[in-house]
């Protein structure tokens, strides 16, 4: 073999290398471009964010084609660079249970942080010694991170630790919900039902459960709490409830952050933060690093929310139809597992106390509960009543989760609430 065929073997075998995230990302991207928003602006078919995420997209093929074919190195490097950051980012409801979705897409991160290396190496035989510094420099931190990652998803599924169910979405207690029964209670929720900031035990849902007992009422709480749910996600979750199992009640545990958000950029990049929390161990720490950054402290997050209910923004009425969508879908669904009818409780904002700003939203929505057929429970008289400031249930003080005793007050309030409910719904 002369070493010309030597030099195009090797040429074909770098270029096929460089290629491989691009093939295997293939399945994503096209998943993504077939994939429909829930709330269409463009095409009537993508939000603003997902048409964003598909142009990015093709435009990164684009030119990763276009810097094979001109033999630019540079431009290939950018190519490559940018779609590790896409299968960190890429995400759609429709898509989001896809088999394999996000196990292909962390694949496609690992090959892209090899492909990152062996463009240094080729920068540096061409004398780009800043280039080669920089894609070996960024290649490793790309590859590693993906590799940790990918193991870290791999060994969760076999050994559970609280961490993996925080950033993996699990239940922080494993349930076998075929064995729910007419005396239980099913809450649905995010962080708040897990129980961030508190111990197990210190969860209202485990408080309730022995508030019960303590009356003989030998009720079983299944505190169904993702971290980052919102009512999309509440949906899946009551989908994991069998109808054959059906509960006592099931009662949708609401939060203000469950408002469909705005497509501000400040917006969209609290919802990316939050997606590469998600989506990476590694990364975790610099995306809440950068959400400190977004919302510095617990007051400027809790005006932030409140800015979501503002009925002047021209996106309001468009996202509280979602709402309204999101939370009949939800109803309809509980309704066919539990005998009582289903609750929804409005959770408390651990601020703002003296001037009761979200009163008003939480009333609109609760009102918009109660025509669809919920139960509503307000919790936020409750922690007025006990005439503590808000800062005294907060897990931490920067922290608007709540404290063990905030959730002995919604406990509290939920009991009072089962107990007065009617039977039937």
């Amino acid at each position: 073999m002369s070493k010309g065929d030597n030099r195009s073997h090797r040429d074909f075998a770098a270029l096929t290398f460089l290629a491989l995230p691009f093939i295997i990302y293939l399945y994503p991207a096209v998943a993504l471009l077939a994939a429909k928003s829930d709330m269409p602006i463009f095409f009537d078919l993508y939000s603003g964010n997902l048409l964003v995420l598909n142009v990015i997209t093709v435009l990164v093929y684009g030119a990763f084609l276009f810097g094979i074919i001109a033999e630019r190195l540079a431009i290939q490097f950018v190519s490559v660079f940018v779609l590790s950051i896409v299968t960190m980012v890429a995400t759609n409801n429709s898509v989001s249970n896809l088999k394999v979705f996000d196990a292909t897409a962390q694949l496609a991160r690992i090959f892209a942080g090899f492909a990152l290396i062996l463009l240094a190496f080729l920068a540096d035989k061409r004398g780009r010694s800043w280039l080669s510094a920089i894609g070996l420099g960024v290649g490793s931190i790309v590859a590693f991170g993906a590799i940790v990652d990918l193991g870290f998803a791999s060994i969760s599924n076999f050994l559970r630790t609280e961490k993996a169910d925080q950033i993996y979405r699990q239940y922080r207690v494993p349930y076998d919900l075929t064995k729910v029964t007419d005396q239980d209670i099913v809450l649905v929720g995010d962080s708040f039902v897990w129980g961030s900031g508190v111990r197990v035990d210190e969860r209202f849902g485990d408080i309730l459960q022995r508030r019960l007992n303590a009356e003989k009422k030998m009720s079983r709480i299944y505190s169904l709490g993702v971290i980052g749910a919102n009512i999309k996600g509440y949906i899946q979750q009551i989908q994991d409830l069998p109808v054959s199992s059906k509960a006592n009640q099931v009662i949708l545990c609401f939060y203000a952050n469950d408002m469909p958000p705005r497509a501000t950029l400040r917006d969209t990049l609290q919802q990316l933060a939050e997606i590469i929390r998600r989506r990476s161990v590694v990364l975790a720490a610099i995306a809440d690093l950068f959400q400190l950054a977004l919302t510095p402290s617990a007051e400027v997050y809790a005006n932030l929310l409140l800015s979501q209910y503002l009925e002047d923004d021209e996106t309001f009425e468009l996202r509280w139809k979602e709402l309204d969508r999101e939370l009949r879908t939800f109803y309809q669904l509980a309704e066919t597992r539990s005998y009582k009818r289903p609750m929804i409780m409005i959770l408390p904002m651990l601020v703002h106390f003296d001037t009761g700003a979200f009163e008003s939203p939480m009333r609109r929505v609760s009102n918009l509960a109660a025509r669809i057929g919920f139960g509503v429970v307000d919790t936020m008289p409750a922690f007025r009543a006990d005439g503590g400031r808000a800062e005294r249930y907060r897990a931490a003080p920067n922290d608007l989760h709540l404290n063990e005793r905030g959730n002995k007050l919604v406990a509290d309030v939920l009991f009072r609430a089962i107990l007065d409910a009617p039977q039937d719904h």
